[in-house]
């Protein structure tokens, strides 16, 4: 039975087509570079035998800057989730994607909405501005 399917599988003409190709293309060969997990992450490889390349995967960057220098922060996948790290300072951020995250517009609004201060009246420093311009009549 073995021999029957082994047979079967050569006699075939369907070809092997890899999932894991990437965009990105071989400066050597020009073939399309098959994307493989490491124990450092994921990293591309040529598929073609005599060629041998490799090199570390395109970092993937968030909208997120490092409070230091200010550079876009590398998203990375940990045992805890996700965050983000600035690889010159190494400083980390976790993502919790389970906040909700106010943006720019919005927390403007928020600080000018509880900028504003409304004289009620009663405040003791409200008191003596008005004494003081009673006096100064």
């Amino acid at each position: 039975m073995a021999k029957e399917l082994v047979s079967t599988v050569k006699g075939s003409k369907a070809e092997y087509k890899p999932h894991n190709v990437s965009n990105s293309h071989c400066p050597d060969c020009n073939a399309r570079l098959l994307e493989k997990k490491g124990k450092r992450g994921k990293f591309l490889v040529c598929p073609t035998e005599d060629c041998g390349y490799s090199r570390s995967a395109e970092k993937r960057l968030s909208n997120r800057r490092c409070a230091q220098c200010h550079k876009k922060m590398e998203i990375k996948e940990g045992k805890a989730g996700l965050y983000v790290q600035c690889l010159p300072c190494g400083i980390t951020e976790t993502l919790d994607k389970d906040k909700q995250h106010v943006n720019k517009r919005d927390q403007q609004k928020l600080v000018k909405q509880y900028a504003k201060q409304e004289s009620i009246g009663s405040n003791l420093g409200d008191l003596l501005k008005a004494a003081m311009e009673k006096k100064g009549e």
